[in-house]
């Protein structure tokens, strides 16, 4: 048996991160009996959160989470790791400047360290560009700032992520497509430590596909990386479209953007997207849902895909992240669309709206492939990677 702790900047908290925390927490304690504790630098509504992780596993704060390398705090996570017998930490890595704990871990030589990294691995160097998408070249000064202020956070990162590289046994990343990209963007020449494990569904997954409505469906943020005036560029044609008048889109989540996005459905007279807000129950909107429209700019890991898939839903998204190939096979699972082609978006969900057969088809084996994703899959790659 063994003694694991899991360090992670926030939990609890709502997030992907803190959710598969849990989940993999849970399983390590209960199915696998290894004794299982959680350390946090700061939470986010614990009496709501908290009572997901099992009694079995243990919860400890930081002391003073608004400045993490304080002598207190690491003396606090010496002590944690010391009382007890710790042999496995998993660094639970939200690009939040609290590593430092983790470079000055007491009895180094007897723990196993495990870095896993939850998001693109060229993220920073997508956002940049992304930035300057914005500008216009001839503004200089704004361009330059973009390209100082961008590129140092790059730099920075890059340091960064070579350090706990070097000091990690292992190192995971989210997927296959991103093995090569951390790689290139960090200069390794020794990949030996790289390993790659998506998460897992939390949601059960149906072995049939239930009775499904005249609905496409978007859940995420309302943030401008889920690129949302795209997919409701590609909506106005729907709408347009003399077949699809019965077809309607809901958009579950909420955001920074949602006054944008309600005033572009006011402005271009859409009639039939339906705005839900942020819910915690997400189910019964995979159980109706047809299609499952994305939009992302860039993405990490999106459970989102997966998790529809589970349940039927056939997913038609921008091949916009080199995870995407991993989670969507074209043609047989799912749609990809050449990042941002939303002319060609619209012609095929057009057409997929047409012939329900193919629908049909697809959403059979979006059935099959959401088994790569689910807990029993993803627990036997960890068990796989912890008993090396």
């Amino acid at each position: 048996m063994s003694s694991i702790l899991f360090y992670i900047a926030r939990y609890p908290g709502y997030g992907g991160i803190e959710n598969v925390t849990t989940l993999l927490a849970n399983y390590l304690s209960v199915e696998k009996r290894h004794k299982v504790s959680i350390l946090s630098c700061y939470q986010q509504n614990e009496k709501e959160l908290l009572p997901k992780l099992h009694a079995n596993v243990s919860f400890f704060k930081l002391p003073t989470p608004t400045c993490i390398n304080t002598v207190e705090n690491q003396n606090y996570y010496n002590q944690i790791v010391i009382d007890n017998h710790i042999d496995t930490i998993i660094y639970q890595d939200s690009y939040y400047p609290n590593e430092h704990l983790l470079l000055n871990t007491p009895n180094r030589n007897c723990i196993k360290i495990i870095c896993v990294e939850h998001s693109a691995p060229n993220n920073g160097l997508i956002s940049t560009y992304q930035a300057l998408k914005k500008n216009p070249w001839y503004n200089f000064y704004i361009y330059a700032k973009i390209v100082y202020f961008h590129g140092l956070e790059i730099f920075k990162t890059k340091k960064r992520k070579q350090r706990l590289y070097a000091f990690c046994d292992k190192y995971v990343v989210l997927s296959p497509g991103y093995i090569p990209i951390f790689i290139k963007m960090n200069k390794l020449t020794n990949t030996d430590k790289i390993e790659a494990i998506g998460n897992p569904i939390s949601l059960s997954l149906l072995s049939e596909v239930p009775a499904k409505e005249k609905i496409c469906l978007f859940i995420g943020r309302f943030t401008s990386s889920k690129g949302i005036l795209h997919l409701l560029n590609i909506w106005k044609k729907i709408e347009q479209t003399p077949c699809c008048k019965e077809w309607k889109l809901i958009m579950v989540g909420d955001g920074e953007q949602r006054n944008e996005i309600e005033a572009y459905i006011y402005n271009n007279h859409l009639e039939r997207v339906q705005i839900e807000g942020f819910k915690k129950e997400v189910i019964p909107y995979y159980q109706k849902a047809s299609f499952f429209l994305m939009t992302s700019l860039f993405e990490g890991f999106p459970l989102t895909l997966p998790e529809a898939m589970g349940s039927g839903v056939v997913p038609i998204a921008f091949n916009s992240f080199a995870a995407i190939p991993d989670i969507i096979t074209p043609d047989i699972d799912g749609i990809l669309i050449p990042p941002f082609n939303e002319e060609l978006f619209a012609k095929r969900l057009i057409s997929l709206i047409q012939n329900q057969d193919e629908r049909e088809r697809l959403a059979k084996n979006t059935l099959k492939k959401a088994q790569d994703f689910s807990q029993l899959a993803i627990w036997s790659k960890w068990n796989k990677l912890l008993t090396e």
